[in-house]
């Protein structure tokens, strides 16, 4: 063969060597670092090509990781054991040498001996308590019991904390009255006395020392802003309030310090002046509290569908115990203006796999739209049919929405404000795109592809899904 004849044949090598690079000529791993360690979580089983080929892994607190081994390369009663806690969804603690690898990958080391077992459960904290001799009011409430004796009181104050003052068989006759009137009253109650405050919160009347229960004349309605003296929630029986269905509360949140705990209050006051309390920090659910506080600083407004309380000085109280949703006021959000341009671009010229296991974030300091998003499935040059791509709130722990995506062989043209693909060029669809249209306020998203198996990552992209967002602000 000539020189020339080489030439052409080095070329052409040269060039199916370009095409192949994501899945070829990996860099040799380095040795990975060896430890004798102890990992607890829950067994996964992630299917193979046949049975025998099945991966066994443990996922952990924060979704780590570690992989116990191909299902054939296992002696058959750990297979069996490992099964059956997957299965049941029993946790398991396993103490072994663990391999960890450059890419964050933890494999146990199955040749050595190693010990598992079901996880044991977190000893339960002692409750401890102290004594507080104080005077608090408001409107009380009674869970019915099978018995009038068995019917439990209680009273929440203006902050919103619950205080139990009791069974009615323990109770004096003459208070168990004055509660019920006061129940069926709608009317407030001040109580003083002794208190036993525990480590988890709870508040308890002491009945064998001394106290006093008395009515009090209702307060006025409070200012807008100001909490007053109402009531922060309804009691376990609602009996004191009147429930509003489908309520809709639209405002920028504000924070209230408690008069006696010091602990903040959500309040909204809405576009006609009407005062609206959401709860107390600490009692809050995370997620609603995470939308809250992102509210409050950012000064934007939220939309609260759901149900309320309305008590009778005119307060009114958003109730937790029924299905609620809270959301930022996309129409209340500045509306962006500026031209697209690339938010995030993460990509490598590197060879690349599948399974990130990274999540691909982006941050946004000010209201923005998304507009588009791609991603990369090179999955060995075959790419994969297109899903959809998502976008989930970090920060208030919720998906905003999944977009279908158009898939295509080739590369499009990336340049921000050009026109993409509106129907799919393949098979391979090693390039997905999804026209989003979004309007987000300042925060922390994360990008979700549908199929992560396929998605390209690699080390350079610091084990994080190939990707490109575009947006304007």
């Amino acid at each position: 063969m000539g020189r020339f004849s080489w030439l052409i044949l080095i070329v052409v090598v040269c060039w199916s060597g370009i095409w192949a690079a994501p899945v070829a000529a990996e860099e040799p791993e380095k040795a990975p670092q060896m430890s004798r360690e102890t990992f607890a979580g829950t067994v996964g089983i992630k299917a193979g090509t046949s049975t025998a080929e099945d991966i066994l892994y443990v996922r952990g607190d924060g979704n780590a990781v570690w992989f116990l081994g191909f299902r054939g390369k296992m002696p058959e009663a750990l297979v069996d054991f490992l099964e059956k806690a997957a299965h049941d969804g029993v946790a398991l603690e396993i103490t072994g040498e663990v391999a960890r690898y450059d890419n964050g990958v933890q494999v146990l080391d199955t040749n050595q001996p190693f010990t598992y077992r079901p996880r044991p459960a977190k000893a339960k904290e002692a409750v401890s308590y102290s004594v507080l001799r104080t005077e608090i009011s408001g409107f009380p409430g009674r869970e019915v019991g099978q018995t009038p004796a068995g019917s439990r009181y209680g009273l929440r104050d203006v902050e919103g904390q619950l205080w139990f003052l009791g069974f009615g068989g323990n109770l004096p006759a003459a208070d168990v009255t004055s509660l019920d009137k006061a129940i069926a009253e709608q009317a407030p109650v001040r109580v003083s006395g002794r208190f036993y405050i525990f480590s988890d919160q709870t508040r308890a009347l002491d009945a064998g020392a001394p106290f006093e229960i008395k009515r009090e004349a209702p307060a006025s309605t409070p200012a807008s802003g100001d909490a007053g003296s109402s009531p922060a929630a309804a009691d376990a029986s609602g009996a004191h309030a009147t429930t509003l269905d489908k309520v809709l509360i639209q405002g920028v949140p504000h924070i209230r310090k408690g008069a006696t705990t010091g602990k903040d209050i959500f309040l909204i006051v809405d576009k006609d002046g009407v005062l609206w309390f959401l709860g107390k920090r600490g009692i809050l659910p995370d997620a609603l509290q995470a939308v809250l506080d992102a509210a409050v600083k950012d000064k934007h407004a939220v939309r609260i569908t759901g149900q309320a309380a309305l008590f009778a000085d005119g307060m009114r109280v958003l109730d937790l115990r029924q299905p609620y949703d809270c959301q930022e006021d996309v129409a209340a959000l500045p509306q962006p203006t500026g031209r697209e341009k690339v938010l995030l671009q993460m990509e490598s010229q590197a060879p690349v796999y599948g399974s990130p296991q990274v999540k691909t974030l982006l941050t946004v300091t000010k209201p923005t739209e998304i507009t588009r998003i791609w991603t990369f499935h090179w999955n060995d040059g075959q790419g994969e049919t297109p899903g959809t791509i998502g976008l989930r709130d970090v920060q208030r722990d919720r998906t905003l929405g999944t977009w279908p995506a158009v898939g295509t062989r080739v590369m499009f043209k990336t340049k921000p404000g050009v026109e993409w693909p509106t129907s799919g060029n393949g098979p391979p669809f090693r390039y997905w795109a999804a026209t989003v249209g979004l309007v987000v306020p300042p925060g922390t998203y994360e990008v979700v592809d549908s199929s992560p198996q396929t998605w390209s990552t690699n080390r350079e992209m610091g084990n994080k899904g190939c990707t490109w967002v575009y947006g304007r602000q």
